[in-house]
């Protein structure tokens, strides 16, 4: 069924008016109408959805599933089994249970890392799912013991990773992107999962979409208008999507390099494992719910290992837009074409 058509008729035909203007209200009878036929995988994990997820990467193989998240479109008040331990800026949770809401938007309950309700209240779904997209699925992934990086990243001659690591708006996207114009593949964006394997620091993808300001689109030469579209109304940003280059396979780690806004030139510099195990571990995803969640030891879980076996570099820039070309060629010039 159109996705469109699927998330119109429901918000049409069954909101439910609770005098507060767009609260929307869905009967749990009329959930099953619509058989959940969307399958997609993401952060190697499937997802199963009644809804569709632009961004992510479907599935063509049912048989591929194994152990999905459950993604629906239903109520979300009183949902809670247990006691809610933990109260944070626009969420509430416990170790397995967790409720997150942006007013105006949606509300997201997260249940045991296999089940995502979503409340839209607003009918623009491309909003509802840019939260859905982070926090809801950030909650699912914790609760499943999976540990998030804040970075974006791109793959070397090697097939391996380089990690561009930062908190919001300092530029991973655009470095990532700017080092795609340069020829390299992107590998995600905004959040990677790490994980040892068979002691190899290894990092999985999240979903091909790359999150970009106007100002950098309108720099970036490698996509078309097709690809891309505004992710919120008023918001001068976009998501562009790359699904026909996306390879969802864990790779493993080349290097991170930390990204940081200087004063007026570019400097890169090389760091110790104890230097940049301390950046680490200010740049995990949502970090602000790990103690909540009881997931504290998933911080320091095989990052001793990552800090003693990988390269680690501070690279600075100037504020200005216009650095981030430059930006990239230095990168790549000091970092990556000479240790990748």
């Amino acid at each position: 069924m159109n996705c469109i058509f699927c998330y119109t008729y429901r918000i049409e035909k069954y909101l439910m008016s609770n005098g507060e203007k767009n609260r929307f209200c869905f009967d749990k009878k009329l959930l099953n109408i619509y058989p959940m036929s969307y399958l997609y995988t993401v952060f190697g994990i499937s997802i199963r959805s009644e809804i569709e997820l632009p961004a992510f990467q479907p599935i063509v193989d049912d048989e591929t599933e194994n152990d999905p998240i459950v993604v629906k479109i239903g109520k979300t008040d009183g949902l809670f089994s247990q006691s809610i331990t933990t109260t944070r800026a626009m969420c509430k949770f416990n170790a397995d249970e967790f409720l997150y809401e942006m007013p105006k938007v949606g509300k997201y309950f997260v249940k045991n890392g296999n089940e995502i309700i979503i409340q839209p209240l607003t009918d623009n779904m491309d909003s509802v799912l840019v939260f859905f997209y982070s926090n809801a699925l950030a909650a699912a992934l914790f609760q499943r013991n999976k540990l998030l990086i804040h970075a974006s990243g791109i793959i070397d001659k090697n097939g391996k990773v380089w990690l561009f690591v930062a908190p919001s708006r300092v530029g991973k996207s655009t470095t990532a992107l700017m080092l795609h114009q340069l020829g390299y593949p992107l590998f995600s964006d905004d959040i990677v999962m790490f994980h040892n394997t068979a002691n190899k620091n290894m990092v999985t993808p999240s979903y091909p979409m790359i999150r970009i300001w106007q100002n950098t689109l309108e720099a970036q030469t490698v996509f078309d208008q097709e690809s891309i579209y505004q992710i919120r109304p008023a918001v001068e940003k976009y998501g562009v999507l790359f699904h026909d280059t996306f390879d969802p396979s864990p790779r493993e780690i080349a290097g991170l390099v930390f990204l940081k806004i200087g004063e007026e030139k570019i400097e890169i510099t090389g760091l110790k494992g104890k230097v940049g195990f301390g950046y680490l571990n200010d740049n995990f995803y949502r970090k602000q719910w790990l103690s909540g969640m009881g997931k504290n030891n998933l911080k320091f879980k095989d990052l001793t290992y990552l800090a003693k076996n990988t390269s680690f570099w501070l690279a600075s820039r100037p504020r200005e837009m216009t650095s981030f070309k430059d930006f990239a060629e230095a990168i790549d010039k000091q970092i990556i074409s000479k240790n990748g």
